[in-house]
């Protein structure tokens, strides 16, 4: 026995609305993938910076310690660039 195709709703609004919520939730995914973008290159210009001012002030820095910088969290490079300022050593710097 063949089954006839039957909308899945008798409201001719349905499909509008339908099609009206996809594009909202594809706006809202284009939209959260668009604001961790800006997050993760706020967070590389953050490492950035923070590499330049540890040179200035302890001299060449060992791959190691770019390496560290650069896999960083944010809440980590913003404790980290507060004690560039006042620490006296680059071990400071990254004391917990």
């Amino acid at each position: 026995m063949r089954l006839a195709k039957q909308p899945l709703s008798q409201d001719p609004g349905t499909p509008r609305l339908a099609r009206q919520r996809a594009n909202a939730i594809k706006l809202y995914q284009t939209e959260l993938t668009g604001i961790h973008s800006g997050r993760q290159a706020r967070r590389k210009d953050r490492a950035e910076i923070l590499l330049k001012h540890l040179g200035l002030r302890f001299g060449r820095l060992s791959a190691a310690t770019q390496a560290r910088v650069q896999g960083a969290t944010a809440e980590q490079l913003d404790a980290w660039v507060e004690r560039v300022l006042t620490a006296r050593t680059l071990a400071e710097v990254f004391a917990q």
